[in-house]
């Protein structure tokens, strides 16, 4: 009996580390992201939410990038959910918002990112920088 319950619970320890492991294989780490021409992707979805990473290079300039996270920061449709790559982003979106929504927000102040900088000459961009902590 000893041994039936060792080998069902051996059993049992390989198949719930087995779903663990195809569970976090399945997120796509900050080195292995394949954004192509796109500026975000969806690297997962759940019954809740769609999680973005957003590639930060693809804004022309350290301004873009402040200001772009300053901006999605104040945004109530998605929530910022690393610690803060340089390179990478990270989004949150509850399904309440549908991908479309998101994916125009995320373009969206992309571009307003970028209308703001060329509006700006260096030293009010460099204000800004040092009046957002950035």
């Amino acid at each position: 009996m000893k041994k039936l319950l060792y080998s069902a619970l051996t059993l049992f320890i390989c198949f719930s580390g087995y779903k663990s492991y195809s569970q976090v294989s399945r997120i796509p780490y900050y080195d292995n992201i394949n954004f192509g021409s796109s500026f975000f992707v969806i690297a997962e979805t759940n019954e809740n939410s769609d999680f973005y990473a957003v590639d930060l290079n693809k804004l022309g300039s350290e301004f873009e990038k402040a200001w772009f996270i300053s901006s999605a920061f104040r945004e109530q449709k998605i929530v910022r959910i690393d610690a803060g790559n340089n390179n990478i982003a990270w989004f949150r979106s509850k399904k309440v918002f549908t991908q479309t929504e998101t994916a125009q927000l995320l373009l969206s102040l992309k571009q307003q990112a970028a209308t703001t900088a060329a509006a700006m000459t260096e030293t009010q961009k460099n204000e800004w920088l040092n009046s957002n902590g950035k």
